[in-house]
């Protein structure tokens, strides 16, 4: 998810220049206004993925679900074909 976060809003400015006839400001102040929303953006992305807030709040859920093993631990147990 983290990846499709970061993707989707270049795939809409894309969408907007191809298809919509957008134009985006290439002058240095838009350049580095444009920049510096990138980066936010990651920065934000990095810090939900890596809270242990939200990590916590993820294990709470899993154990009401009955889920006991995190999904990259069970998607490792069922390529090996153990159960």
């Amino acid at each position: 998810m983290p990846v499709m976060d970061a993707v989707l809003p270049m795939v809409s400015i894309g969408l907007g220049i191809g298809l919509f006839g957008e134009h985006v400001r290439t002058t240095p102040f838009g350049l580095a206004g444009a920049a510096a929303g990138i980066v936010l953006l990651v920065i934000g992305i990095v810090m939900l993925d890596t809270s242990p807030v939200i990590r916590r709040h993820q294990r709470e859920e899993r154990k009401q679900r009955g889920d006991a093993a995190p999904s990259s631990a069970r998607a490792t147990a069922l390529a090996t074909g153990a159960s």
